[in-house]
């Protein structure tokens, strides 16, 4: 997942300082939804959802 996330995502953290709590958000919430049916997609619109909202 950390592959095909890096691939997708990349490009929109490029260059920037991430928060280290912005982090550890994303690590809870992977952890608490990966299974097999998990979508790296899907998880990363969530996010991008989250933050555009804001």
């Amino acid at each position: 997942h950390l592959v095909e996330g890096y691939k997708r995502f990349y490009w929109l953290i490029r260059g920037k300082k991430i928060p280290i709590w912005l982090l550890e958000l994303v690590k809870k919430t992977y952890l608490k939804q990966v299974s097999e049916k998990f979508s790296v997609k899907d998880f990363g619109k969530q996010f991008m959802q989250m933050f555009k909202n804001n």
